[in-house]
């Protein structure tokens, strides 16, 4: 975020004297509507990038996020109860970053067949993996 940039989005001009208590309600929730408006145009939107893991959603995150918990509680614990914890939490992330990927190559093996364009980002990226 650019703070400068939210800074120039912010304008208070529009805040009225307050004399009662719906006053205060009505410029609480004006400076909140003005504050969201200047992050909204300020922060930038996301950007896919060549190496963007495009299959990667918040299932995933989750997996790692329990294999990794598991993997420091066996380190910390070392018992065989903490071992086994992390066998299944790896196995389980492994199963749900291949579920994703899979889900992903159809959603665009789809799109491509709807599209031209597509077909041909496809391609390029089959060309990638076979080298």
């Amino acid at each position: 975020m650019d703070a400068e940039r939210l800074r120039d989005n912010l304008s208070f001009n529009n805040i009225r004297p307050i004399t009662t208590r719906d006053d205060i309600d009505q410029e609480v929730e004006n400076i909140t509507n003005i504050v969201a408006a200047a992050i909204e145009k300020s922060v930038p939107t996301k950007i896919i990038r060549p190496w963007s893991k495009g299959f990667w959603t918040t299932e995933c995150t989750q997996a790692t996020q329990a294999a990794r918990h598991a993997s420091n509680d066996w380190l910390r614990l070392d018992t065989e109860e903490s071992y086994q914890a992390l066998r299944d939490a790896k196995r389980e992330k492994r199963r749900v970053i291949r579920k994703t990927k899979r889900a992903a190559f159809y959603k665009a093996v789809r799109e491509a067949l709807d599209d031209e364009e597509s077909i041909w980002r496809l391609a390029k990226w089959a060309k990638g993996k076979a080298n």
